[in-house]
Protein backbone atom coordinates (compact mmCIF):
# COMPACT_ATOMS: atom_id res chain seq x y z
CA UNK A 1 0.00 0.00 0.00
CA UNK A 2 1.43 3.51 -1.36
CA UNK A 3 1.61 6.26 1.21
CA UNK A 4 -0.65 9.25 0.95
CA UNK A 5 1.17 11.67 -0.86
CA UNK A 6 1.68 15.44 1.60
CA UNK A 7 -1.23 17.36 1.44
CA UNK A 8 0.98 20.67 1.65
CA UNK A 9 4.30 21.46 -0.35
CA UNK A 10 7.31 23.46 1.43
CA UNK A 11 9.74 25.43 -0.04
CA UNK A 12 13.20 26.83 2.19
CA UNK A 13 14.61 29.81 1.40
CA UNK A 14 17.31 32.22 1.94
CA UNK A 15 15.88 35.68 2.25
CA UNK A 16 16.86 36.90 -1.13
CA UNK A 17 15.46 39.61 -2.44
CA UNK A 18 13.01 37.16 -4.80
CA UNK A 19 12.38 35.15 -1.49
CA UNK A 20 10.96 38.73 0.02
CA UNK A 21 9.34 39.19 -3.47
CA UNK A 22 7.12 36.20 -3.37
CA UNK A 23 6.63 36.83 1.00
CA UNK A 24 5.41 40.48 0.05
CA UNK A 25 3.13 38.51 -2.66
CA UNK A 26 1.93 36.45 0.40
CA UNK A 27 1.82 38.92 2.85
CA UNK A 28 -0.58 41.70 0.25
CA UNK A 29 -3.63 38.81 1.35
CA UNK A 30 -2.97 38.37 4.67
CA UNK A 31 -3.72 40.21 7.74
CA UNK A 32 -0.44 40.46 9.11
CA UNK A 33 1.06 43.75 11.07
CA UNK A 34 3.99 45.58 9.86
CA UNK A 35 6.35 43.72 11.34
CA UNK A 36 5.04 41.16 8.69
CA UNK A 37 5.91 43.78 5.95
CA UNK A 38 8.28 43.35 3.06
CA UNK A 39 9.90 46.78 3.80
CA UNK A 40 10.20 45.27 8.07
CA UNK A 41 11.77 42.06 6.17
CA UNK A 42 13.98 43.92 3.52
CA UNK A 43 15.32 45.88 7.21
CA UNK A 44 15.75 42.80 9.54
CA UNK A 45 17.91 41.22 6.48
CA UNK A 46 20.51 43.68 7.06
CA UNK A 47 21.32 42.65 10.71
CA UNK A 48 20.34 38.74 10.07
CA UNK A 49 22.33 37.77 7.11
CA UNK A 50 21.58 33.85 7.59
CA UNK A 51 17.72 34.47 8.02
CA UNK A 52 15.83 31.95 6.21
CA UNK A 53 11.73 31.99 5.04
CA UNK A 54 9.66 28.67 5.07
CA UNK A 55 6.54 29.10 3.06
CA UNK A 56 3.58 26.48 2.62
CA UNK A 57 1.98 25.54 -0.35
CA UNK A 58 -1.30 24.47 -1.41
CA UNK A 59 -2.17 23.26 -4.79
CA UNK A 60 0.91 25.14 -6.33
CA UNK A 61 -0.41 28.59 -4.39
CA UNK A 62 1.43 30.18 -1.48
CA UNK A 63 -0.56 30.25 1.92
CA UNK A 64 1.45 30.29 4.94
CA UNK A 65 5.16 31.68 5.30
CA UNK A 66 7.07 31.46 8.34
CA UNK A 67 10.77 33.63 9.25
CA UNK A 68 13.45 32.03 11.65
CA UNK A 69 17.10 32.14 12.42
CA UNK A 70 19.36 29.23 13.38
CA UNK A 71 21.28 29.68 16.86
CA UNK A 72 22.71 27.39 19.78
CA UNK A 73 22.28 27.78 22.95
CA UNK A 74 23.44 25.58 25.78
CA UNK A 75 24.32 22.98 23.57
CA UNK A 76 20.61 23.14 21.64
CA UNK A 77 20.09 23.48 18.12
CA UNK A 78 17.46 26.39 18.42
CA UNK A 79 15.27 27.70 15.43
CA UNK A 80 14.29 31.34 16.70
CA UNK A 81 11.30 33.25 15.33
CA UNK A 82 12.55 37.09 16.10
CA UNK A 83 10.93 38.94 18.55
CA UNK A 84 10.87 41.12 21.08
CA UNK A 85 13.58 43.61 19.81
CA UNK A 86 13.21 42.63 16.68
CA UNK A 87 9.80 43.13 16.53
CA UNK A 88 7.34 43.66 18.98
CA UNK A 89 4.70 41.01 17.42
CA UNK A 90 5.27 38.44 14.78
CA UNK A 91 4.51 34.65 13.91
CA UNK A 92 3.28 32.62 10.84
CA UNK A 93 1.39 35.06 8.27
CA UNK A 94 -1.08 33.13 6.67
CA UNK A 95 -3.48 33.98 3.55
CA UNK A 96 -6.49 35.46 4.46
CA UNK A 97 -8.82 32.86 2.77
CA UNK A 98 -7.35 29.65 4.47
CA UNK A 99 -8.45 28.93 7.87
CA UNK A 100 -6.12 28.76 11.02
CA UNK A 101 -6.82 24.73 11.11
CA UNK A 102 -4.74 24.51 7.94
CA UNK A 103 -1.54 25.90 8.99
CA UNK A 104 -1.90 23.56 12.31
CA UNK A 105 -3.22 20.38 10.42
CA UNK A 106 0.21 21.46 8.69
CA UNK A 107 2.65 21.52 11.32
CA UNK A 108 4.14 18.44 11.45
CA UNK A 109 4.94 18.78 7.89
CA UNK A 110 6.73 22.22 8.77
CA UNK A 111 8.48 20.79 10.92
CA UNK A 112 10.01 17.75 9.33
CA UNK A 113 10.85 20.15 6.86
CA UNK A 114 12.69 22.21 9.11
CA UNK A 115 16.34 22.14 9.18
CA UNK A 116 17.24 19.87 12.04
CA UNK A 117 16.65 21.59 15.79
CA UNK A 118 15.85 20.22 19.29
CA UNK A 119 13.54 23.31 19.88
CA UNK A 120 11.67 25.96 18.01
CA UNK A 121 11.27 29.41 19.60
CA UNK A 122 8.42 31.87 18.87
CA UNK A 123 8.27 35.07 20.81
CA UNK A 124 6.06 37.55 20.41
CA UNK A 125 2.65 35.81 19.30
CA UNK A 126 -0.07 38.52 19.72
CA UNK A 127 -3.84 36.65 20.16
CA UNK A 128 -6.73 36.96 17.60
CA UNK A 129 -7.32 40.15 18.01
CA UNK A 130 -4.33 41.13 16.40
CA UNK A 131 -3.37 38.10 14.21
CA UNK A 132 -4.29 34.67 13.62
CA UNK A 133 -2.84 32.38 16.36
CA UNK A 134 -1.30 29.14 16.24
CA UNK A 135 -2.49 26.35 19.40
CA UNK A 136 0.81 25.77 21.22
CA UNK A 137 -0.27 23.19 23.41
CA UNK A 138 -2.12 21.26 20.60
CA UNK A 139 0.95 20.58 18.88
CA UNK A 140 3.00 19.52 22.22
CA UNK A 141 4.48 22.76 23.22
CA UNK A 142 5.02 25.06 25.97
CA UNK A 143 3.83 28.37 26.07
CA UNK A 144 3.04 31.84 28.38
CA UNK A 145 2.26 34.87 28.48
CA UNK A 146 4.97 36.68 27.74
CA UNK A 147 3.68 40.69 27.65
CA UNK A 148 0.38 42.54 26.85
CA UNK A 149 -0.51 44.49 23.52
CA UNK A 150 -2.07 47.44 24.25
CA UNK A 151 -4.28 48.96 21.51
CA UNK A 152 -6.42 51.84 21.45
CA UNK A 153 -9.17 52.11 19.05
CA UNK A 154 -9.04 56.07 16.88
CA UNK A 155 -13.01 57.01 17.02
CA UNK A 156 -13.07 59.83 13.97
CA UNK A 157 -13.91 62.80 15.28
CA UNK A 158 -13.15 62.69 18.59
CA UNK A 159 -10.22 65.08 20.67
CA UNK A 160 -7.71 62.08 21.39
CA UNK A 161 -7.47 63.80 25.16
CA UNK A 162 -11.08 63.06 25.34
CA UNK A 163 -10.29 59.56 25.16
CA UNK A 164 -8.73 59.36 28.11
CA UNK A 165 -10.64 57.59 30.90
CA UNK A 166 -9.47 59.94 33.98
CA UNK A 167 -10.99 63.44 33.71
CA UNK A 168 -8.11 64.67 36.21
CA UNK A 169 -5.59 63.72 33.81
CA UNK A 170 -7.33 65.49 30.80
CA UNK A 171 -7.60 68.23 32.65
CA UNK A 172 -3.98 68.06 33.44
CA UNK A 173 -2.86 67.46 30.09
CA UNK A 174 -4.60 70.81 28.86
CA UNK A 175 -2.83 72.50 31.75
CA UNK A 176 0.40 71.45 30.70
CA UNK A 177 0.03 71.80 26.54
CA UNK A 178 -0.79 75.74 27.93
CA UNK A 179 2.21 75.76 29.93
CA UNK A 180 4.29 74.91 27.42
CA UNK A 181 2.46 77.26 24.13
CA UNK A 182 2.61 80.31 26.80
CA UNK A 183 7.07 80.04 26.56
CA UNK A 184 6.88 80.04 22.89
CA UNK A 185 5.41 78.16 19.63
CA UNK A 186 4.48 74.95 20.26
CA UNK A 187 4.23 72.36 17.08
CA UNK A 188 4.10 68.82 16.21
CA UNK A 189 5.58 67.75 12.64
CA UNK A 190 6.68 64.13 11.07
CA UNK A 191 10.56 64.40 10.12
CA UNK A 192 11.46 64.21 6.29
CA UNK A 193 14.74 63.78 4.22
CA UNK A 194 17.55 65.33 5.94
CA UNK A 195 16.34 65.36 9.45
CA UNK A 196 15.36 61.95 9.95
CA UNK A 197 18.99 60.87 10.30
CA UNK A 198 19.61 63.38 12.87
CA UNK A 199 16.41 63.19 14.71
CA UNK A 200 16.51 59.89 14.90
CA UNK A 201 20.16 60.31 17.04
CA UNK A 202 18.37 62.42 19.45
CA UNK A 203 16.26 59.89 20.30
CA UNK A 204 17.94 57.26 20.89
CA UNK A 205 20.50 59.80 22.93
CA UNK A 206 17.47 60.39 25.16
CA UNK A 207 16.34 57.09 25.48
CA UNK A 208 19.37 55.22 26.42
CA UNK A 209 20.43 58.04 28.96
CA UNK A 210 17.01 57.68 30.31
CA UNK A 211 17.50 53.56 30.53
CA UNK A 212 20.78 53.92 31.95
CA UNK A 213 19.39 56.35 34.55
CA UNK A 214 16.76 53.76 36.07
CA UNK A 215 19.34 50.95 35.57
CA UNK A 216 17.95 49.04 32.24
CA UNK A 217 19.08 47.84 29.00
CA UNK A 218 18.04 49.46 25.84
CA UNK A 219 18.39 47.37 23.03
CA UNK A 220 19.19 50.74 21.19
CA UNK A 221 23.05 50.62 22.70
CA UNK A 222 22.94 47.59 19.37
CA UNK A 223 24.39 49.63 16.54
CA UNK A 224 22.50 47.18 14.32
CA UNK A 225 18.80 47.68 15.89
CA UNK A 226 19.63 51.66 15.06
CA UNK A 227 20.61 50.87 11.95
CA UNK A 228 17.45 48.88 11.56
CA UNK A 229 14.81 51.27 12.47
CA UNK A 230 16.80 54.52 10.44
CA UNK A 231 16.75 52.37 7.75
CA UNK A 232 13.33 51.73 7.71
CA UNK A 233 12.45 55.37 8.63
CA UNK A 234 14.66 56.64 5.41
CA UNK A 235 13.65 54.24 2.67
CA UNK A 236 10.35 53.31 3.55
CA UNK A 237 8.36 56.92 5.11
CA UNK A 238 5.17 55.61 4.05
CA UNK A 239 6.07 52.00 6.97
CA UNK A 240 7.91 54.09 9.45
CA UNK A 241 8.41 57.46 10.64
CA UNK A 242 9.43 60.28 13.11
CA UNK A 243 7.23 62.62 14.76
CA UNK A 244 8.12 65.08 17.34
CA UNK A 245 6.68 67.99 19.63
CA UNK A 246 8.62 71.26 19.10
CA UNK A 247 8.86 74.01 21.19
CA UNK A 248 10.58 76.91 18.97
CA UNK A 249 11.34 74.79 16.64
CA UNK A 250 13.62 72.77 19.21
CA UNK A 251 12.63 69.15 19.86
CA UNK A 252 11.46 68.20 23.39
CA UNK A 253 9.99 64.87 22.74
CA UNK A 254 10.49 62.72 19.69
CA UNK A 255 9.04 59.31 18.99
CA UNK A 256 9.44 56.31 16.36
CA UNK A 257 6.59 54.84 14.76
CA UNK A 258 5.60 51.89 12.05
CA UNK A 259 1.93 52.17 10.24
CA UNK A 260 0.14 50.44 8.24
CA UNK A 261 -2.77 52.06 6.91
CA UNK A 262 -5.44 51.02 9.33
CA UNK A 263 -2.78 50.68 12.57
CA UNK A 264 -0.26 52.89 13.55
CA UNK A 265 2.65 51.04 16.01
CA UNK A 266 4.12 53.12 18.51
CA UNK A 267 7.86 51.70 19.17
CA UNK A 268 10.17 54.25 20.40
CA UNK A 269 9.44 57.55 22.53
CA UNK A 270 11.81 59.48 24.16
CA UNK A 271 11.54 63.45 25.66
CA UNK A 272 14.38 65.63 26.76
CA UNK A 273 16.02 65.69 30.24
CA UNK A 274 15.75 69.46 30.71
CA UNK A 275 12.84 72.07 31.83
CA UNK A 276 10.71 70.85 29.65
CA UNK A 277 10.00 67.34 30.83
CA UNK A 278 7.48 68.59 33.85
CA UNK A 279 5.24 69.44 31.76
CA UNK A 280 4.66 66.09 29.84
CA UNK A 281 5.62 66.66 26.45
CA UNK A 282 6.23 62.76 25.62
CA UNK A 283 2.37 62.09 26.94
CA UNK A 284 1.24 65.56 24.62
CA UNK A 285 3.33 63.96 21.28
CA UNK A 286 1.32 61.03 21.94
CA UNK A 287 -1.92 63.08 21.83
CA UNK A 288 -0.61 65.13 18.61
CA UNK A 289 0.10 61.71 17.02
CA UNK A 290 -2.92 60.36 17.67
CA UNK A 291 -4.49 63.49 16.45
CA UNK A 292 -2.14 62.62 13.34
CA UNK A 293 -3.51 59.06 13.23
CA UNK A 294 -7.39 60.78 12.98
CA UNK A 295 -6.50 63.07 10.37
CA UNK A 296 -5.38 60.25 8.04
CA UNK A 297 -8.35 57.78 8.61
CA UNK A 298 -6.20 55.25 10.68
CA UNK A 299 -8.21 53.66 13.31
CA UNK A 300 -5.97 51.84 15.98
CA UNK A 301 -3.01 53.64 18.02
CA UNK A 302 -1.59 50.88 19.30
CA UNK A 303 1.21 51.38 21.98
CA UNK A 304 2.15 48.03 20.95
CA UNK A 305 3.99 45.54 23.83
CA UNK A 306 5.44 46.28 27.50
CA UNK A 307 2.86 46.50 30.44
CA UNK A 308 3.95 50.00 31.38
CA UNK A 309 0.99 51.85 33.38
CA UNK A 310 1.13 55.00 31.50
CA UNK A 311 -0.35 53.16 29.11
CA UNK A 312 -3.45 52.23 31.27
CA UNK A 313 -4.10 56.52 31.15
CA UNK A 314 -4.73 56.05 27.42
CA UNK A 315 -7.30 53.58 27.85
CA UNK A 316 -5.82 50.76 25.95
CA UNK A 317 -6.87 47.23 25.85
CA UNK A 318 -4.31 44.53 27.04
CA UNK A 319 -4.26 41.40 24.85
CA UNK A 320 -1.73 38.95 25.66
CA UNK A 321 0.94 38.21 23.70
CA UNK A 322 2.74 34.96 24.35
CA UNK A 323 6.23 32.61 24.15
CA UNK A 324 5.75 29.87 22.51
CA UNK A 325 8.34 26.79 22.79
CA UNK A 326 7.81 23.49 20.23
CA UNK A 327 10.19 20.90 20.85
CA UNK A 328 11.51 18.86 18.11
CA UNK A 329 14.21 15.93 20.39
CA UNK A 330 14.07 14.80 23.64
CA UNK A 331 16.78 17.42 24.79
CA UNK A 332 14.33 19.82 23.31
CA UNK A 333 11.38 18.40 25.50
CA UNK A 334 13.73 18.47 28.35
CA UNK A 335 14.35 22.14 28.05
CA UNK A 336 10.70 22.87 26.98
CA UNK A 337 9.53 21.18 30.06
CA UNK A 338 12.09 22.86 32.73
CA UNK A 339 11.03 26.02 31.24
CA UNK A 340 7.06 25.25 31.95
CA UNK A 341 8.04 24.79 35.66
CA UNK A 342 10.02 28.26 35.34
CA UNK A 343 6.55 29.77 33.96
CA UNK A 344 4.49 28.23 36.46
CA UNK A 345 6.48 29.76 39.28
CA UNK A 346 6.66 33.27 37.25
CA UNK A 347 2.73 33.01 37.07
CA UNK A 348 2.41 32.19 41.07
CA UNK A 349 4.74 35.44 41.99
CA UNK A 350 2.72 37.54 39.29
CA UNK A 351 -0.62 36.65 41.08
CA UNK A 352 0.78 36.06 44.56
CA UNK A 353 2.17 39.93 44.06
CA UNK A 354 -0.99 41.18 42.67
CA UNK A 355 -3.06 40.66 45.75
CA UNK A 356 -0.55 41.85 48.20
Amino acid sequence: MQDAPPLFDIDILSATPAALIRWAALAAESDGTVFQTRAFLEAAVTRWHDLQILFLKQDGQDIAALHFRPEHHRGLRILRHPGIAECDYAGPILRRDVAPEILQSAWPQIVAALPRHDLLILKQMPGPEIHAPLDVPALGGVQRIHTHAHPRPLPPGTDPLDLLPKAKLRSDLRRRKRKLEAQGALTFRVAKGDEIAPLFETLTDWRIARFTAIGKNDPLRDPAQRHLYLSLAQNHPETAQICGLFLNDHPIALQYGLLTPDRYCQILTAFEDGPHKVNAPARLLMIEAMRWCQDRGITTYDFTVGDEPYKDDFGTDALPVREALLPRTLPGHAYARAKQVEFAAESWWEARQAHR
